[in-house]
């Protein structure tokens, strides 16, 4: 039994900080050596797209003569790294200005030019070849930016989504805002701007006509036009046959529950819930116009979810409900992303105490693979400002009654803070598609944008098929409750969704401090682990089922005697990082002269967000390692003079047999996680090793006792995030939260004392996880 709670320990102050260095050769890279023709063309090239330029400008309409010309640079594939962006943005910045004010998918940054003047001194720049060769090299093409439009045949009858380029000056934006208003007034347009965040400038516009239309495409400061995304729910519910007696279940008198917020379609006070569903309740959905089956089957998950499926219990007991109507009824309504969008803060930002809320609905349009959604950065800043958690479904399809590949997650399901979740089946009926306890044949997969790994977990949420009688669908779903009380099935990553919400709400409720989002979401994804019959090869499984599935909560709080469970939380700013030399690594776990155990990491950060920088949303990043050396050495640097000599970062995948990489039916293969991170920004991170894995020859290597052992964090911000964080006075730094599992896999040695103890003599200070007193006391 696991009954040894959970440690948080603290870095020692001036013994494991680091200084900023310095960095960075002068050299030329391989692709910016160009020839002197090369090189000639590529300027005049660029000489003859300013000259457009300059035209555009001169042929300004007077009352809008102050909005600048806008410039989209490719950027060479090898020179998208942050180290080369400073030789672009000195062609362009003029003076303490910084002109570069965004990015379109991963590799095209836009220039904002304001004057005649400023191209003029651009053209210098450019002229001056040899200073800015590389600079010039690292752009592929230079062209005037032209607005991403997107209608379908029917847009006249349909309201628009327009955005305007934000050129990242409040002034200008709002007077580029009033003259865009105005001209809608003109037109006879209605225009409403709404609030997805602070740096996306949105607006929602109707009764626009074909002449119109045209005098928005040739807006100035246009940035997108699309048809206004609209959502619903679809909710077919199956009386079960099977005869579950599921008793009501109340709250016990003096025990207090977390409580979920369930932003859905409403939620009927059938018996079983009815003891759990807080009398205050929030709607904007007219009562005529609602239909409450999608919300009672959600929260009939949230509070019952271990009683009605008895698979993968998260052991939190019971939850309290909070009402949140957003969706009206998919018969009669379907709900604009606009209105949506502000419903979801609505209701959050009136109901802060709520940390934890379920949003189980999707669009039935696949995420960008490179930029993200308005919707799902709307949900990032909604949960930023707010405090809380919003636990996402990744959506669903139904290809798989065609034989044809599963859709990648939704749009919103890319917000990078909410926890996303897929779909596992549970069982599997006669024409079901699915083996018991892999992903759903409907659960859409990853990745998100710019590669985050999206979803991050999964829970069982039914299985389906193809009845070859008919080629209707066919299911067997999860179970839940309808409006009018009775035990009925559904399938979908709606009801997988809850499963998490109300574990994510239990832990949560079992910590004893202030909410700390990083510290709950690490401890979920910790958790997390593959089903042992799972046969998927191990390079899909992260896309299709995130991480895994979560343990109970028991389990996550505490650990067994032959392991030991370390949380490690600070504030990196930029620049600095911390450098553990001595880390408290059990020596018992060495046999025959080897290392050995098996190491799981997690690491969550809060990145900083930029709307407007495209696939470069997420502006900062966080870098873990962890491993062995061979003692401490002298370096020539004042900042930082010591390190470790021949130190190997042991969570890289490559140190690791192929074999055991492709292990699908092996102890550890249920838990083993190796990915290559390499320079993508990811906000969650997770590793999972078996040291015995390790190839003969690295193990010779890295392995052999004596060894150190030590720890590594360390911050990235990229170029534009650190050039805004200048001109506005910001200091830069990022929170985290690392989470590290030492286990002794034999079951030999007691790494919980073992390293606790090391910890003490170390100089580290420790403690147990504080928990609230209605968590159970373990014996």
């Amino acid at each position: 039994m696991k009954n040894l709670p959970i440690k948080i320990f603290e870095k020692r102050k001036n013994i494991d900080d680091r200084n900023p260095e310095g960095g960075g050769s002068s050299e030329l890279p391989p692709w910016a050596k160009l020839t002197t023709e090369e090189l000639n063309q590529r300027v005049d090239t660029f000489n003859t797209v300013l000259t457009d330029a300059i035209t555009w400008l001169d042929q300004r309409p007077q009352d809008r003569n102050f909005i600048p010309a806008v410039l989209r640079l490719n950027i060479h594939d090898k020179a998208i790294a942050k180290s080369h962006r400073p030789d672009i943005c000195q062609i362009f910045n003029d003076n303490d200005q910084q002109n570069v004010i965004g990015m379109v998918n991963n590799r095209d940054l836009l220039i904002k030019v304001n004057t005649i003047d400023q191209i003029r001194k651009i053209q210098k720049n450019l002229n001056n070849r040899q200073k800015h060769q590389k600079g010039i090299a690292a752009i592929t093409e230079m062209s005037q930016y032209s607005p991403d439009i997107i209608l379908n045949e029917d847009w006249t009858q349909q309201p628009l989504r327009v955005s305007l380029i934000n050129y990242q000056n409040y002034h200008l934006n709002n007077s580029v805002c009033k003259v865009f208003e105005t001209a809608c007034k003109k037109k006879g347009i209605t225009f409403k701007k709404v609030n997805y965040t602070p740096d996306l400038i949105i607006y929602r516009i109707a009764d626009v006509t074909f002449d119109s239309i045209e005098d928005l495409r040739t807006f100035e400061a246009l940035e997108t036009l699309y048809v206004m995304p609209r959502f619903t729910i679809t909710f077919d519910s199956i009386p079960d046959g099977e005869s579950l007696n599921i008793p009501i279940k109340y709250p016990e008198e003096g025990k207090s529950y977390p409580t979920i917020g369930i932003l859905d379609s409403g939620i009927t006070a059938i018996p079983h819930l009815k003891p759990w569903l807080l009398t205050e309740k929030f709607s904007k959905v007219p009562q005529d116009r609602k239909d409450e089956s999608h919300g009672t089957f959600v929260a009939g998950i949230v509070v019952y979810g271990d009683e009605l499926e008895k698979v993968h219990p998260n052991g939190v007991g019971g939850c309290y409900i909070f009402d949140a109507a957003i969706i009206p009824d998919p018969k009669k309504d379907t709900i604009e992303e606009s209105d949506l969008v502000e419903h979801v803060r609505e209701a959050i930002s009136k109901h802060k105490n709520i940390k934890t809320w379920n949003l189980s609905l999707g669009s039935s349009q696949e995420a960008d693979i490179n930029t993200f959604s308005p919707f799902g950065m709307a949900l990032d800043q909604i949960q930023s400002e707010n405090e809380v958690i919003i636990c996402k479904s990744a959506g669903n399809c139904t290809n798989f009654m065609r034989n044809h590949p599963v859709s990648r997650i939704s749009r919103s399901a890319d917000s990078v803070l909410s926890l996303v979740v897929g779909s596992i089946a549970h069982n599997k009926g006669q024409y079901d598609q699915a083996e018991t306890f892999h992903p759903s044949p409907f659960s859409r997969v990853g990745l998100g944008p710019s590669y985050i790994n999206k979803p991050e977990l999964t829970h069982i949420g039914g299985n389906a098929g193809v009845d070859p009688s008919s080629n209707r669908m066919v299911i067997t779903g999860v179970h839940s409750f309808s409006t009018n009380g009775q035990i009925v099935s559904n399938v979908g990553t709606s009801f997988s969704t809850p499963r998490i919400s109300s574990l994510v709400g239990g832990i949560n409720h079992s910590l004893k401090e202030t909410f700390n989002p990083l510290l709950i979401k690490a401890l979920t994804v910790h958790s997390a682990k593959y089903p042992s019959s799972l046969s998927i090869p191990t390079k899909e499984r992260l896309t299709m089922l995130g991480y895994g599935v979560p343990s109970s909560l028991d389990n996550i709080l505490y650990n067994d005697p032959y392991e030991i469970t370390l949380i490690l939380q600070d504030s990196l700013a930029k620049g600095n990082w911390i450098q553990m030399l001595d880390f408290p690594f059990p020596d018992a776990l060495i046999e025959n002269g080897k290392y050995y155990g098996e190491i799981i990491a997690t690491l969550v950060t809060q990145p900083m967000f930029a709307e407007n920088q495209g696939g470069e949303y997420c502006q900062s990043n966080i870098e873990f390692r962890f491993g062995t050396h061979d003692g401490v050495r002298k370096r020539d640097n004042k900042q930082n003079p010591i390190s470790h000599l021949g130190g190997k970062n042991l969570l890289h995948p490559s140190l690791y047999s192929a074999n055991s990489r492709a292990d699908t039916t092996g102890r550890f293969a249920h838990e083993r996680t190796l990915v290559q991170y390499g320079d993508k920004f990811h906000p969650i991170k997770k590793y999972a090793v078996n040291l015995e894995d390790m190839t003969p020859a690295n193990s010779d290597r890295h392995l052999t006792a004596p060894k150190h052992w030590y720890l590594e964090v360390e911050g990235l911000f990229r170029d534009y995030i650190s050039g805004r964080s200048v001109a506005d006075g910001i200091v830069l730094s990022q929170n985290y939260c690392l989470i590290l599992t030492i286990r002794d896999n034999r079951q030999k040695h007691k790494v919980y004392d073992l390293t606790t103890n090391l910890l003490t003599s170390r100089g580290f200070i420790h403690n147990n996880i504080n928990l609230s007193t209605d968590v159970r006391v373990r014996v």
